[in-house]
């Protein structure tokens, strides 16, 4: 709290306690009192106003540096109520007792909040398990018979699949912290799996993944960075030419990071779209002329990476597409 800011608020009694003494001194003249004593009268008066507003603002000050140093401090500010202490300045007092009914006020409503979350997650999940079960039951009734059409229910069904990942893993996205265990996992075994998740887009697009890389060991979590993966490959395919279709999936060591790339031919990002792919629901030019984009999946996978620890990517340029994912090495 500034000086300025205490003399500004205190103005009308500093300008009643200037009346006062003009009047005190008006009735000391008129008393005939001499020189010396009409001087010590006004400067006791003076001194003690002053010390008054000297003790007044310096308590004023320390309360509200110790208000300010404890709201630095919290890293959740609607707890400001938990840690103010009491004031002994009775102007304060009323203020003290609102902001402390509105902080539990607060409170109550974001615990209520976090409940319905939390509930409506758990609902999402089981919801999201519940779909899966029919699923795969379409998936094994598909693969008995070998067909034109079974080929295509096998394309919509991994399609749907990936759509209710998804959703799940949305829904997880703030909880990723609960739920994930870093620890040292191969990565091109990863990918490989996410490949084999995608094989059917892969066959009915005719689309050939050229892997380059030998085994790589990295800290991650591969329930996580598989979805990662699965996400990239999938608007890899999405986006991949129509006639000569290919997807490069290789990786470099540069000191102590591996990057590992994912590359596609086919529709780039514009120049004007790349600085927000990676936005929350962004479609861009290319989401919007292909109608399957949900703005979801990228922005998942630069969410989940960074809470992985990772870096996420994207470079565009004579139509091939190239995101790159950045881990740090092991050695």
């Amino acid at each position: 709290m500034k000086l300025k800011y205490y003399l500004n608020d205190k103005l009308i009694l500093l300008l009643i306690e200037s009346i006062l003494l003009v009047f005190i001194d008006v009735l000391i003249i008129a008393s005939k009192i001499n020189l010396q004593d009409f001087i010590i009268i006004n400067l006791s008066y003076i001194v003690v106003h002053v010390l008054y507003h000297i003790f007044a603002y310096r308590k004023l000050k320390a309360y509200f540096d110790r208000l300010l140093g404890v709201w630095d401090k919290l890293e959740e500010k609607n707890l400001i109520c938990e840690f103010i202490e009491k004031p002994n300045n009775k102007e304060l007092e009323l203020l003290y007792d609102i902001l402390i009914e509105s902080g539990l006020s607060l409170n109550n409503k974001i615990a209520e909040t976090e409940k319905i979350k939390d509930e409506y997650r758990e609902y999402i999940e089981r919801v999201v398990h519940e779909i899966k079960l029919p699923i795969s039951v379409i998936k094994l009734i598909a693969d008995k018979n070998d067909t034109c059409d079974s080929r295509n229910i096998k394309e919509e069904t991994d399609k749907i699949q990936g759509y209710v990942e998804q959703v799940l893993y949305y829904a997880r996205s703030n909880y990723v912290q609960n739920d994930y265990f870093i620890i040292q996992t191969d990565l091109i075994a990863a990918v490989r799996n996410v490949i084999k998740k995608h094989k059917n887009q892969l066959i009915a697009k005719n689309i050939a993944i050229n892997l380059k890389s030998e085994k790589i060991i990295v800290l991650t979590d591969g329930k996580w960075i598989e979805f990662i993966l699965s996400q990239l490959l999938d608007n890899a395919i999405k986006y991949s030419d129509n006639r000569n279709p290919q997807i490069r999936i290789y990786s470099k060591v540069n000191k102590n990071i591996v990057n590992l790339y994912i590359s596609n031919n086919g529709i780039t990002i514009p120049a004007e779209d790349i600085d927000h792919v990676f936005n929350k629901g962004f479609t861009g030019q290319n989401g919007r002329n292909v109608q399957h984009s949900t703005g979801m999946g990228l922005y998942l996978v630069k969410h989940l990476a960074e809470t992985l620890g990772h870096k996420v990517t994207v470079d565009t340029a004579n139509n091939v597409t190239i995101f790159c994912i950045s881990f740090k090495s092991l050695d």
